[in-house]
């Protein structure tokens, strides 16, 4: 993902706050309790979306239960939705065994649609989790890119964002999905689904990407031709949506292994493309398979 890091230093964007001003709000997803030890696992972070329809918004604090030993220091990374792309130089912090309140509205923090906070242990003690069962939003690894397995219960770990931001506008397509074609093959049994559609795509200076169905992601440009990175989360949650409504089985989990999401922009302004993305699965009754959905689309610049 390191193209989404030469977006975010090399963009030149226009950011103010938008006329709307809102009241700042605190995100999170644990019951408030206490209840188990964290994990062993060095980097533990929560995923975090803003509100609907909100694209970018500045991070103001962050808050956390933690338990560990006397003078015991935690790195906070507050990353992009990849949980690798660091939005700021990350924060060394003394913590207490208890709740944390980090005030980082100094350091001018502007967060994406969907992102992360991770903390990193570095071996003195660990966050808690709560007593519920998990909501997807708490992962584990033992390194920033790993940070992809879901915890059993939810972290204690919450942000406080502000007012959204305001991002101009680089190009906005009306959409139309020729083909979607997805299979999904389960030991010798396969299933096939082939759909069309319309939607509207924008990409914003500062290389957001956003689609009306609310996917979001990164995109960088070469001459004519673009490159879009989606949210890993978004694309396995639309497969696990879109395998439960074709097969009749449970579906545990699905592992998005591999994406690419390209288009390129003729002299008039339509754009034409492909999608691909792949995927492991498995199911309740321990069965294992492969998903993949491909999609050609063209588009024409929206009024």
């Amino acid at each position: 993902m390191s193209f989404i890091l030469a977006v975010a230093v090399a963009a030149a964007i226009a950011i103010c706050a938008s006329d709307a001003e809102a009241a700042p709000e605190w995100i999170y997803y644990d019951s408030g309790s206490a209840d188990h030890a964290g994990s062993s696992f060095d980097y533990q972070g929560v995923r975090f979306s803003l509100a609907d329809d909100m694209l970018t918004a500045p991070l103001l604090a962050v808050s956390f239960y933690y338990q560990g030993l006397e003078s015991c220091t935690v790195t906070i990374h507050i990353t992009s939705f990849d949980h690798v792309t660091e939005l700021a130089t990350p924060i060394l912090c003394a913590v207490v065994n208890g709740w944390n309140d980090v005030d980082v509205s100094d350091l001018n923090i502007a967060v994406p649609h969907n992102f992360y906070v991770i903390l990193e242990s570095n071996g003195c003690g660990y966050p808690l989790l709560d007593d519920e069962d998990s909501v997807g939003r708490s992962f584990k690894g033992r390194f920033l890119e790993s940070l992809n397995t879901r915890m059993s219960h939810n972290l204690l770990i919450r942000s406080e964002v502000g007012s959204p931001l305001s991002i101009p506008v680089f190009g906005e397509w009306n959409v139309q999905i020729i083909k979607e074609i997805t299979k999904i093959r389960v030991g010798r049994q396969s299933e096939k689904h082939v759909d069309s559609y319309d939607e509207k795509w924008t990409l914003y200076t500062d290389g957001s990407f956003k689609t009306e169905s609310e996917s979001y992601g990164m995109w960088v440009q070469k001459s004519n031709k673009f490159r879009i990175f989606l949210d890993p989360e978004d694309v396995r949650e639309d497969m696990e949506s879109m395998s439960e409504d074709m097969l009749d089985s449970d579906v545990i989990d699905v592992i998005v292994t591999k994406m690419n999401f390209t288009l390129s922009e003729k002299k008039d302004g339509t754009i034409k493309g492909q999608y691909k993305a792949y995927a492991g699965m498995h199911f309740g009754d321990d069965k294992t398979g492969i998903m993949t959905i491909e999609r050609k689309f063209t588009g024409v610049p929206a009024d």
